[in-house]
């Protein structure tokens, strides 16, 4: 990694796709997770806080600067689409069924028709009172991982979008930390929460249930959940690899050393992909998450803070 920034890495088919802030945006061929390599990489896309991937187009979200949409059908040759900033301070982001999902910082949660990639429509938002960093859709419903920065409130905020036309009212639910990241395995709730983990049972997603937390041994910034276990990517500590068989009693963490700082991760069994800032971003087989394989790395051309996985 550089100074630049690679913010997010989708898996799409066998090419993971590199956010990396102001380096651009990296394509890797990854059909071989022992030996990724380069396909190649943009220079003039700017910053870039996410990315989320469909059916040949990357989305990539900014908290300055907006969304960008990326024609990555041959990755020899991107191509933008679209460069604007009608979703202010955007951060996380999810694609379900065609529509984007954006966690919009004090806009809330923005909603965007992407059925036409190339002509995607404006945004609608549904504002909440936190500032969103982090968007997963399960179920018909919205979850947001929101923080009190100066204002607002550290809570979840579920949206019923069943009909994403006509988004429903947010219902909150109180953490007692910052809530930067979230993943949904129903019924629960997993979210990275400032110095824990937290879980919450969402079987009623109407009246979400009381947190149960996980002290980390640092600043959790995203967290998926998968077989059972999740994996939290804890910034200097690395990977932690929790057992959540029994969800609302989540065990001892254990941690994975990383050569980076750990922004963000996911899990496409075996593998676990960690975006780990300056040393780019690693993958591990975690086959068996007691005992992980040893990270191998890529390094990209900025430095890496962020993972998402194409549904």
């Amino acid at each position: 990694g550089s100074d630049n920034s690679a913010r997010r890495v989708v898996r799409s088919g066998i090419r993971a796709l590199v956010a990396e802030g102001p380096a651009g945006l990296t394509t890797v061929d990854i059909s071989a997770p022992a030996t990724p390599a380069v396909v190649t990489t943009r220079t003039s896309l700017g910053g870039g806080t996410d990315v989320a991937s469909a059916r040949g187009y990357a989305y990539i979200t900014n908290a300055a600067s907006g969304l960008r949409v990326v024609d990555v059908r041959n990755p020899g040759k991107l191509r933008v689409l679209r460069d604007d900033g009608s979703v202010p301070y955007a951060r996380g982001s999810v694609i379900s069924g065609s529509y984007l999902y954006v966690a919009a910082s004090a806009s809330g949660l923005a909603i965007i028709d992407i059925s036409d990639p190339e002509a995607p429509l404006a945004p609608s938002f549904v504002n909440t009172s936190g500032l969103s960093y982090d968007v997963d859709v399960s179920g018909g419903h919205a979850y947001l991982a929101e923080a009190r920065i100066l204002s607002g409130a550290n809570q979840l905020a579920v949206v019923d979008v069943g009909d994403p036309t006509q988004p429903g009212a947010p219902v909150y639910r109180s953490l007692s930390y910052y809530g930067y990241g979230v993943h949904v395995e129903e019924p629960y709730v997993y979210l990275a929460a400032n110095s824990r983990m937290a879980v919450i049972d969402a079987s009623d997603p109407a009246a979400p249930g009381a947190p149960s937390y996980r002290s980390l041994s640092g600043i959790a910034y995203r967290i998926w959940t998968s077989g059972g276990y999740s994996y939290v990517a804890v910034d200097s500590a690395g990977l932690a690899i929790v057992d959540t068989q029994v969800p609302l009693q989540p065990g001892t963490p254990s941690y994975v050393s990383l050569a980076g700082n750990a922004y963000d991760v996911f899990v496409d069994a075996p593998d676990a992909y960690v975006a780990d800032g300056s040393a780019g971003f690693a993958i591990l087989d975690v086959t068996d998450p007691i005992a992980p394989g040893l990270p191998r790395y890529y390094d990209t051309a900025g430095l890496a803070k962020a993972l998402s996985l194409e549904g």
